[in-house]
């Protein structure tokens, strides 16, 4: 063999190690934590990482978390610190994260029926599976328990990081679609499954103060926080909602 075809071959063998052990180093990276690689790599070019991934099949985003770093201007995160924490807060419900105590992030397990009422209880845990947090859905609105208000089902685009939140300016950070009692059964049970990770913005009473902001929580007779937006969260946000529900949601 002349020194001519050695030195290739040498090249040959060592962009063949090269290779191997940077796949074996991103077969580490992505599969660490049981987050799929279309999820790692989904969020990376959304300009952030992942934390949990409850379903690895999971290839929109419904049973995802982020990490700290995607944050709102509000300073609310997944898991209910803010950006000015470094670990879980003093208010972390047991896996659930509850911001002073507005906007919460959880995995859904659940309805449970309220006897002889429309509303229901929508009933969420932490990714252990941890103490049970149950926030009242209202689907019918009375004003004799909260006036007119009813819950409005919301979506978090995961295509948005930080910086895009910021950008948004007057729009709202998570896109209100619709009233939750503007959905059949079936609907509903599309769009929100066990095990899919939600946010939560709770309803409050009198006015929000400080920032990041803070209030007190209206509650049921059951003494039940009530439910002002359910968030559902997917990558494509509300045009992947709609392919899921197989129609557009409606215009006011």
């Amino acid at each position: 063999m002349s020194l001519s075809n050695f030195k290739k071959a040498a090249l040959v063998v060592l962009l063949v190690f090269l290779l191997i052990a940077f796949s074996a180093g991103m077969f580490i990276f992505y599969f660490q934590d049981g987050i799929s690689p279309l999820m790692t790599a989904k969020a990376f070019w959304s300009g952030y990482s992942l934390a949990y991934q409850g379903d690895y099949q999971d290839k929109v985003g419904r049973t995802v978390m982020a990490k700290k770093s995607r944050h709102t201007p509000e300073l609310f995160d997944d898991f209910g610190g803010g950006a000015l924490s470094d670990s879980e807060p003093a208010w972390w419900e047991g896996g659930v994260g509850f911001l002073n105590p507005i906007y919460g992030v959880g995995i859904f397990k659940q309805w449970e029926e309220i006897q002889g009422e429309k509303d229901r209880h929508l009933v969420l845990t932490g990714p252990e599976g941890e103490v049970l947090i149950k926030l009242r859905t209202v689907f019918e609105a009375r004003t004799e328990l909260f006036g007119r208000f009813q819950t409005v089902l919301c979506v978090d685009n995961l295509n948005l990081d930080t910086g895009d939140f910021e950008r948004l300016g007057e729009k709202p950070t998570f896109a209100p679609l619709a009233y939750l009692s503007g959905f059949s059964q079936e609907e509903i049970g599309k769009l929100l499954k066990p095990g899919d990770v939600v946010g939560f913005l709770l309803r409050y009473e009198g006015e929000l103060t400080g920032f990041p902001p803070k209030g007190e929580p209206l509650k049921d007779d059951f003494e039940t926080p009530v439910l002002s937006m359910l968030i559902l969260r997917r990558f494509g946000g509300q045009e992947q909602l709609e392919k899921e529900l197989g129609r557009k949601f409606e215009e006011d």
